[in-house]
């Protein structure tokens, strides 16, 4: 079953149809043959149930996949020409997830990538196929085709982690994903610290405009997009962190910035790296010189991959430079 977002091309020739800008084609072909439906535009979550919900059906009289729970089965998601490689992972990861979630099937293997395409058509189709011992010999088979993508799944599922909230997998005791109890700081150190991050969270969500403005004097323009949604996420969880332990917090903070911030500034590296080298350090709320020793060990952390990376060192190496050159930062971090 395929979606489709816009036709396939021809070169020297018009599109044989058109879909609007808010409109996707469920069933199209790969020639351009009419689909099943024309529906607007949803999320790839919406988009994946329509298709399974389409494949597995009984009450049209014609043939169907017949899911049993516990049953193995193959995915094979398809690229139909136009789609880039990170709609395509959205899109695999929403099948996975429908199908182990709400199909109770185990996807045994996943293979994502461009199968069968036509020029310039945006859009994935998906393929399920019931396995058997046989099959899923064959599936594994040396095989010298470049273009086949070989993507293995352990036999207990596709899912071999559990998404977990950001701020409960460093510890044991930090709340769950599901757990939405207050935790009140029992210090006052402990509840100023919590009302500084908050209101750090609104300056940076009021001025995001004014960052992105900034940000494309000399880059793609998110900065301030991106900080707004780390921010977001923080001034979520701010009520269930454990204000009370400053290496939690730091810990949780890693957590909530990889899952929600995206670039270098987040999930690639540069803040959650130096979080997590900071967390490091015996930290105190009130002592400074612990304070010092977590930054100083922050920024030593950004700096060793600035180095390994000569790209970024050029760019960022002005934001960890001291004041003066002929001091290190410990001294200023200790002031």
């Amino acid at each position: 079953m395929s979606v489709s977002l816009s036709p396939c091309s021809v070169p020297g020739l018009k599109p044989s149809f058109t879909l609007r800008e808010d409109e996707m084609e469920l069933g199209l072909g790969i020639h351009g043959e009419a689909g099943a439906e024309r529906t607007k535009l949803q999320e790839a979550n919406e988009v994946v149930k329509l298709m399974f919900k389409q494949m597995t059906r009984s009450d049209l009289g014609y043939q169907y996949f017949e899911t049993i729970p516990g049953m193995e089965v193959a995915l094979a998601v398809n690229n139909l020409g136009g789609t880039s490689n990170l709609e395509l992972l959205i899109m695999t990861n929403a099948a996975i997830r429908y199908l182990v979630d709400e199909l109770k099937v185990a996807v045994v293997r996943v293979i994502s990538g461009s199968l069968i395409t036509s020029l310039e058509m945006a859009g994935v189709s998906l393929t399920l196929l019931r396995l058997t011992p046989e099959l899923l010999a064959y599936l594994d088979a040396e095989t010298l085709a470049p273009g086949w993508p070989r993507a293995t799944v352990g036999r207990g599922g596709s899912r071999t982690r559990l998404d977990s909230d950001p701020v409960a997998c460093h510890s044991d005791s930090s709340p769950t994903a599901h757990d939405t109890r207050d935790k009140e700081p029992s210090t006052t150190i402990g509840r100023m610290m919590r009302s500084c991050v908050a209101e750090v969270c609104e300056v940076l969500i009021r001025n995001e405009e004014r960052l992105n403005d900034l940000d494309r004097g000399s880059g793609d323009g998110d900065c301030g997009s991106t900080m707004t949604a780390g921010s977001t996420a923080i001034k979520e969880r701010l009520s269930v962190m454990d204000w009370d332990n400053p290496r939690q917090v730091l810990l949780s903070l890693v957590g909530l910035v990889e899952s929600n911030m995206g670039g270098t500034s987040g999930a690639v590296s540069l803040y959650s790296l130096f979080l997590t080298a900071g967390a490091t350090a015996d930290v105190s709320w009130s002592d400074s010189v612990s304070w010092a020793t977590a930054m100083h060990a922050g920024l030593q952390a950004i700096t060793r991959l600035m180095h390994w990376d000569q790209q970024w060192m050029s760019s960022d190496e002005a934001c960890l430079l001291p004041p003066t050159h002929r001091r290190p930062w410990r001294c200023y971090t200790q002031q």
